[in-house]
């Protein structure tokens, strides 16, 4: 049975439902709670908090998950971070809580 954190953002990363994994980290999902057991503490812990969600919200405005091509819109340079969300996922995916993704699987199944 899968409980590691990082497993269970994976499977939600994987299954392509960046939107709601981006919605749980900005604390603006249903799924969200108070609990401050996972929070990011470190300056480096914040900066990979702040770039993994940057990384989800390139891929909701592009689409692509893997990339190190640099997309322009409307003359602005947008980036990745890919590595720098896998640096954030195996650090333990700080800013989001194990209870948040969990209750968010249990009620949204990946099948």
């Amino acid at each position: 049975m899968i409980k590691d954190i990082k497993d269970l953002v994976k499977i939600v990363y994987q299954s392509d439902r960046i939107k709601d994994l981006l919605e749980i980290m900005e604390q603006d999902s249903p799924y969200s709670s108070d609990s401050m057991d996972n929070i990011p503490k470190t300056k480096e812990d914040k900066e990979l908090f702040v770039l993994a969600a940057n990384h989800l919200r390139f891929v909701v405005k592009f689409g692509v998950k893997n990339t190190s091509e640099v997309f322009v819109d409307n003359g602005r340079s947008y980036i990745s971070f890919q590595d720098e969300f896998n640096r954030w996922m195996d650090s333990g995916c700080k800013g989001i809580e194990l209870n948040e993704i969990s209750q968010y699987l249990q009620e949204n199944p990946i099948v």
